[in-house]
C-alpha cells in the first residue's frame, strides 16, 4: 500500500491541495489520520496541512489539537491552514 500512499500524495501535490489531519480519535487511542508515520513525508513534499477534530460533541472539539501540534512541529511544519474570512490563511504554529 505504500505506493498507493506516495500515489495519493502526488496528486494533492498536482491538485495544489492540503491534507487534514484529523485528532479526533488522538487523546482517546492515540491514533491520527492520517497516521503520524506520514507527516515528515507530507512536510518533505511541502504539502499543506489543516488541523481538525471532526468531533460531534462540542466539549470534545479540540481534544488533542495541542498534542498535534507538537507532532506537526517535530515533523518539520512551521504552520497549518486555517479559514480565515473566507480564504485560506498559513498560521503559524
Amino acid at each position: 500500500y505504500q505506493d498507493q500512499i506516495r500515489e495519493i500524495l502526488r496528486v494533492i501535490i498536482d491538485k495544489g491541495r492540503g491534507i487534514e489531519v484529523n485528532t479526533k480519535n488522538w487523546t482517546k487511542k492515540k491514533e491520527l489520520y492520517p497516521r503520524v508515520e506520514y507527516l515528515s513525508r507530507m512536510r518533505k513534499m511541502n504539502i499543506p496541512v489543516m488541523v481538525n477534530s471532526d468531533c460531534h460533541y462540542p466539549d470534545l472539539v479540540n481534544d488533542g489539537r495541542k498534542e498535534v501540534f507538537e507532532l506537526l512541529k517535530q515533523a518539520g511544519f512551521k504552520s497549518t491552514r486555517e479559514l480565515v474570512k473566507g480564504k485560506w490563511q498559513d498560521i503559524a504554529l
